[in-house]
């Protein structure tokens, strides 16, 4: 719930709808809302984006999908951290299908993902129509790989994209001024 807040108390959006699954993150949900007096700007759902069926188009959405296939790499014991990082729960292609339905025609789709999982996201969002405009990565210090890529898709668009400039957290162990500015939001 913190980046709806965030949005909300930015003027960044008006009205937010959040959608979320499990029960842990939805009370985290709740109390945000709660916390910041955002009742009457955030509407919580506590369902599964595959079966949500608003009443209206969105013009962006943003989402942080699951990335890793439960086949591989180490998968926690904590059930949330499971649902949230594993793809048997939510797939990139559950997203697109909400997207294509639901994203008004040139509305915005924001993701964050592995970079080593990007062709597959960008082969599933071109499917549906959702091209990738913008990408930035960043990486936790100047001497390791990126770790996550931020995207900015839109809804049948051309096939065009710009690739920022990265965000750096740390420069040599030294916080970045950069990622320190962006904190100061």
């Amino acid at each position: 719930g913190v980046l709806c807040a965030i949005l909300v108390n930015l003027n960044k959006c008006k009205k937010v709808d959040a959608v979320g699954v499990d029960g842990g993150l939805y009370e985290c949900l709740l109390e945000t809302i709660k916390l910041n007096k955002l009742d009457d700007k955030v509407n919580p759902f506590n369902q599964d984006i595959r079966l949500f069926k608003p009443k209206y188009f969105y013009d962006m959405i943003i989402c942080n999908p699951p990335y890793r296939n439960k086949a591989s790499g180490r998968i926690s014991s904590n059930n949330m951290l499971k649902k949230a990082k594993t793809n048997d729960t939510l797939t990139l292609e559950d997203i697109m299908k909400f997207c294509k339905s639901y994203l008004k025609y040139s509305g915005y789709l924001y993701l964050c993902y592995k970079p080593a999982l990007l062709v597959d996201l960008i082969e599933v969002a071109r499917r549906y129509r959702i091209e990738p405009k913008r990408m930035m990565f960043f990486y936790p210090d100047n001497n390791k790989n990126s770790n996550i890529v931020f995207i900015e898709c839109r809804k049948i668009s051309g096939k065009e994209i710009k690739i920022e400039p990265p965000i750096f957290q740390y420069i040599n162990n030294v916080p970045a001024k950069q990622f320190k500015d962006i904190l100061k939001i």
